[in-house]
């Protein structure tokens, strides 16, 4: 095997992620073009800044058009889930940054339905938003994992606020955790152990049920 060290490797993990210069690890490109998307979606853009993904689910109708325009102004990719089973489809099937839970009409809690969000996609950062919450309730979704807790009437400046933060912290989660997988790899007293080592950490960080590392030859061309 030709030395790993002096590698730019190819990592493909779950849909496709590819790593490159794995040692300077400055960025990470990951793409959803392969995954398998609820039927109707559209294959996510790539985004620019802070803008991220974005699972609304909100019932009444007024304030899913505010939300609809402060998300969307802001230049985050919305997907919206008309009640809690369809949010749950969608956060089986895609990666979401955040969802930003409202009004609904199943019957079930704001805390039972955060929940469940936590439970299909922990990853996924959390915003409730309340048309006659109290203090009780708030204290109990924040405990749950909520990142934030909105109540009526909404201020589109402190939806975005918010929003923007949650984004911020779900992707600094995931950079730190590369970053940790990384001095792993590279402290292992085995280098010929790396490039496996490369795949499991990768297969753990991003939740994946397998991955394949791809090594290019002295010509460019890419090998398993």
């Amino acid at each position: 095997m030709t030395n790993s060290a002096s590698l730019e490797p190819t990592l493909f993990v779950g849909d496709v992620v590819t790593i490159n210069r794995l040692c300077d690890f400055k960025r990470n490109m990951i793409s959803d073009s392969d995954s398998t998307a609820p039927e109707g979606a559209d294959t996510y853009p790539e985004l620019a800044g802070g803008a991220g993904h974005v699972l609304l689910l909100e019932g009444d109708a007024l304030t899913r058009s505010v939300l609809m325009g402060v998300l969307q102004g802001s230049g985050h990719v919305v997907e919206l889930a008309s009640d809690p089973a369809q949010a749950l489809t969608w956060l089986d099937e895609r990666d979401f940054d955040l969802a930003l839970v409202g009004a609904h009409s199943s019957g079930l809690s704001a805390l039972g339905i955060l929940q469940q969000v936590r439970a299909f996609s922990p990853d996924t950062e959390v915003i409730m938003v309340s048309d006659r919450g109290s203090v009780r309730d708030a204290v109990a979704c924040l405990r749950a994992g909520a990142f934030d807790y909105l109540e009526q009437p909404l201020s589109p400046e402190d939806v975005e606020a918010s929003v923007a933060r949650a984004i911020e912290r779900r992707r600094l989660r995931a950079t730190n955790a590369l970053y940790r997988a990384t001095q792993v790899v590279f402290q292992d007293p085995q280098p010929e152990r790396m490039p496996q080592r490369i795949v499991e950490l990768s297969m753990e960080v991003m939740a994946a049920d397998d991955a394949s590392l791809m090594l290019p030859d002295e010509d460019g061309r890419l090998h398993l």
